[in-house]
């Protein structure tokens, strides 16, 4: 459920926090979410100790979770360790430094808990690092499968059928599309009454171009699980991966015109793509047209607020994001964008606000990207280049998927000094996918910066029609043709191509966002390795 929750709004780089107020169980225990069992959720919400646990964790009194889950493992066995426990609670909470931590000393003690690594595996799979999941989920698999294990039986088939989708999911994204399916084969005969694996399964045919094959598979499996997308939204999600946007943006019309079971999620997908393929005005049309009793739903007025800033009205972006800010204080996305408009404007008072709101969106979720790349950029804006710098390169050691965040990044090195590594920055966030708001300006700065090829000595002459064998003797001509042409080829051999400057400017790989803004770094000394 949560790392479910997680992608979806990656689709669109919002920042997200997971309430712990839902699916408690789910926490806990490993599997819950794959194979609904009243056994197994049984093993916390019958558990007083257990619940109590949750509650103390939520407060911030870690020692008296520690102590209560302590009093939980004695009332029911089946529990995991109390360390795993506390670290999914951490992951939860988007605290994935502090779960890592946990899990890791905790495996040096108990290097054989299937629990422990399939909950790392989780954290890399959210966090992006696809490879280091894939392998904690088969250490979790061979460990679970072994014989020695000490789970019960339905507590070791929900572990596995866990397995088998974050497995299946994994292999998706790394678009691995043949190992994802078997799994998700696997899963359905595991158990045939779950939605889940059968959506999969649809989802990858459509992505493979057998929308109507996939189609039929999406219907089947939203009448096993009502809670499951519709097909329209599931086949517009699958095709936007690829590079027919008409097709893509058919089916996203589709979704929205079944006014009879089209959700707000049809609606907000909708939005959301457009304004990933720079359409904002398209967003506030849409807008206007939604359904009156979506209009008023918080993930609509945000993306048309979101719509309204990358218009550039800027004012009316502030009233709005104002607005849902203070109807929730706790939404940490509309407090990030307020903060981002303010630090902009020429009133010193805003300044001021926009510096306390990126800093309390960072206080409260000091590991969730979005919110320490605010407070960054909020304090470049305010001059605070060391301050920036500091939390710039606490997002590029952990590496990062976001061009806004790259962006920042680039402007940074070019504030000091180091415009090659900057345009690399430049180039590597025109080069991804989801919201960028300068992406216009990138694309000019670029072209300002990049030199161009050098002419040919002979292709000037001609240009300018000024070539002295204009009329001349033949022999004479060919001659003056010969010297040209040994000039322009020695001056072209000397000269640095457009080519070779972009590649000498390069502190990494396209594809590797992971550049250390830090100036006194030497280039290329911390480019980390491509997964």
């Amino acid at each position: 459920m949560l790392q479910r929750f997680l992608v979806l709004l990656a689709f669109v780089a919002f920042s997200s926090i997971l309430s712990l107020s839902t699916a408690k169980a789910d926490l806990l225990v490993f599997g819950n979410d794959a194979k609904k069992s009243t056994e197994l959720s049984d093993l916390v919400t019958k558990n007083a100790n257990a619940k109590s646990a949750i509650a103390a964790f939520e407060r911030g009194d870690i020692q008296e979770c520690e102590r209560l889950l302590r009093d939980a493992i004695k009332d029911e066995k089946d529990l995991p360790a109390i360390d795993v426990m506390i670290a999914r609670l951490l992951m939860a909470k988007g605290q994935f430094n502090e779960a890592l931590s946990r899990l890791e000393n905790y495996l040096v003690k108990t290097p054989k808990d299937a629990e422990a690594h399939a909950t790392m595996g989780e954290i890399a799979f959210m966090s992006g690092r696809l490879t280091d999941a894939w392998l904690q989920f088969r250490e979790a698999l061979t460990l679970v499968s072994d014989a020695s294990s000490t789970l019960s039986k339905v507590r070791k088939d929900a572990f596995i059928n866990q397995l088998l989708r974050l497995r299946g999911e994994t292999a998706e994204r790394r678009q691995d599309y043949e190992t994802a399916d078997r799994l998700y084969k696997e899963l359905e005969k595991a158990s045939p009454e779950l939605g889940f694996p059968v959506m999969a399964q649809g989802r990858i045919l459509v992505i493979k171009g057998k929308i109507s094959e996939g189609a039929d598979l999406l219907r089947k499996a939203k009448k096993l699980d009502s809670t499951i997308p519709q097909p329209e939204l599931e086949i517009a999600i699958a095709l936007s991966r690829g590079t027919d946007k008409e097709e893509t943006e058919r089916w996203f019309r589709d979704g929205i015109k079944q006014t009879d079971t089209a959700t707000v999620g049809n609606w907000s997908e909708y939005l959301k793509w457009l304004l990933t393929q720079d359409r904002p005005a398209d967003v506030r049309y849409f807008v206007e047209r939604a359904p009156e009793k979506y209009k008023s739903h918080r993930v609509i007025k945000f993306l048309d607020a979101m719509a309204l800033r990358f218009l550039g009205k800027l004012d009316e972006a502030e009233h709005a994001f104002s607005v849902l800010h203070s109807e929730n204080t706790d939404d940490l996305e509309s407090a990030d964008q307020l903060a981002l408009i303010l630090v902009e404007s020429l009133d010193q008072g805003k300044k001021v606000r926009a510096q306390q709101l990126s800093q309390t969106n960072m206080r409260r979720a000091p590991n969730e990207e979005n919110a320490v790349a605010t407070a960054a950029w909020v304090e470049f804006r305010l001059g605070a280049i060391d301050v920036a710098n500091q939390y710039l390169t606490a997002i590029a050691q952990r590496g990062t998927n976001n061009p806004q965040t790259i962006y920042y990044i680039g402007r940074l090195l070019e504030s000091r000094g180091r415009m090659g590594d900057a345009l690399a920055m430049y180039q590597t966030a025109l080069g991804m996918p989801g919201l960028f708001l300068q992406r216009d300006e990138v694309k000019k700065l670029i072209a300002k910066h990049t030199p161009k090829p050098e002419a040919k000595a002979g292709d000037a002459k001609e240009k300018d029609g000024k070539g002295k064998g204009e009329k001349a003797k033949e022999d004479e001509s060919k001659k003056e043709k010969s010297a040209s042409n040994e000039k322009s080829t020695a001056e072209t051999e000397n000269a640095p191509s457009a080519k070779d400057d972009k590649t000498d400017n390069k502190s990494g790989n396209k594809n590797d966002a992971k550049a250390i803004p830090n100036a006194d770094t030497p280039k290329n000394a911390d480019t980390p390795k491509k997964e």
